[in-house]
């Protein structure tokens, strides 16, 4: 599960990886799969570990790919789109990365609403090929039905310019539409690249009219360099341009809300660990995202918050207020609870 970062030449898609990459741990094969790997920050997780003082402590972890425009396909635009797009497969989010200040290497004036337009009009394009192709194929070799009306209403609505994402499309037929990668069809997060100050992280905004997709106005040049200084300076910088948080911090929010994502802690003196589920996770996956032997001998699961565990201060406080809850396989696991599996195998 990761997120490629997509983007016109200059708007900053490399700056971004490079703030998010302060917080990577550099996994196994990240040089060839492109792939960097991201501790998201989580006060929640430091605080537990100051309570346990574990051996080891686990961030939640988010992976992140930037996708760049193929170079030597210029010359046609038709082909490089559809490379592009296919560059995207397998991601689970896009996040599209918008300039909304000044490059001086750039002859053209920032546009947000240009630029977004543009590489909008790319993913469209690309998926109106693939479907295309799909109707090529079945005259060779007839599709079923349903699949041939699935794809018949995705033709019709980029033939329109609308996202899939966003088109009048049923659940099934999203379903049966997510075998061909449609790159319109994925969930975006757009972050607007802005100028150093806090009146224009305010208003760029204004400069996009976007009614599907969520958006952070951030300026990305300067938190790299925030974020290169000691942790307990950069607050007041944040602080000055109108950030209640860490830029880091909230793109990691906004992350997390674009993809449905929820964390869960398992804790110990051993390990102090942030697991990442789906929200609607059961408590019998979410054993098993932990060890599988935990879900194939899941008996139950003792489940408090966060919240009033620190307030409790132990879990022995917790049982006795009767806060510590005994929950079964079928409980739907929610963000920031701590979970101990109780397992035989």
């Amino acid at each position: 599960m990761y997120a490629s970062v997509i983007g016109l030449a200059g708007c900053g898609k490399s700056t971004f990886m490079d703030v998010m990459s302060m917080h990577s741990t550099h996994a196994v094969g990240m040089m060839k799969t492109g792939l960097v790997t991201i501790h998201v920050p989580d006060n929640r997780v430091d605080r537990l570990a100051e309570i346990f003082k574990p051996k080891k402590t686990s961030h939640a972890e988010i992976r992140l790919k930037e996708i760049l425009w193929p170079e030597k396909e210029e010359e046609n635009r038709k082909n490089a789109a559809e490379k592009y797009v296919k560059g995207l497969a397998g991601a689970e989010l896009l996040i599209h990365v918008v300039r909304a200040f000044d490059n001086p290497f750039l002859s053209v004036p920032p546009d947000p609403k240009r630029d977004l337009a543009a590489m909008d009009e790319e993913m469209v394009l690309a998926d109106l090929t693939s479907c295309e192709n799909f109707f090529e194929r079945h005259k060779k070799k007839p599709a079923e039905p349903v699949m041939l009306e699935a794809v018949g209403k995705a033709r019709d609505a980029l033939e329109k310019m609308l996202f899939l994402s966003a088109a009048d499309l049923t659940a099934e037929e999203k379903k049966l539409l997510g075998g061909f990668g449609f790159a319109t069809l994925m969930q975006q997060l757009i972050i607007l690249n802005t100028s150093e100050n806090a009146e224009a992280i305010r208003e760029s905004p204004a400069m996009i009219r976007n009614d599907f997709r969520p958006m952070l106005a951030l300026p990305l040049g300067l938190a790299k360099e925030i974020e290169e200084l000691p942790p307990d300076e950069q607050l007041n910088f944040f602080a000055d341009i109108g950030l209640d948080e860490p830029i880091v911090t909230k793109i990691c929010k906004e992350i997390f809300s674009a993809m449905n994502l929820i964390s869960f802690f398992t804790v110990g003196d051993e390990e102090v660990h942030a697991w990442t589920v789906p929200a609607g996770t059961p408590a019998l996956k979410a054993a098993g995202k932990v060890h599988s032997d935990m879900e194939r001998g899941f008996i139950r699961a003792e489940i408090v918050h966060y919240d009033t565990f620190t307030a409790r201060g132990s879990f022995k406080a917790c049982r006795d207020s009767g806060d510590l809850r005994i929950e079964g396989k079928t409980y739907l696991i929610q963000d920031g609870e701590i979970m101990h599996v109780r397992f035989n195998v």
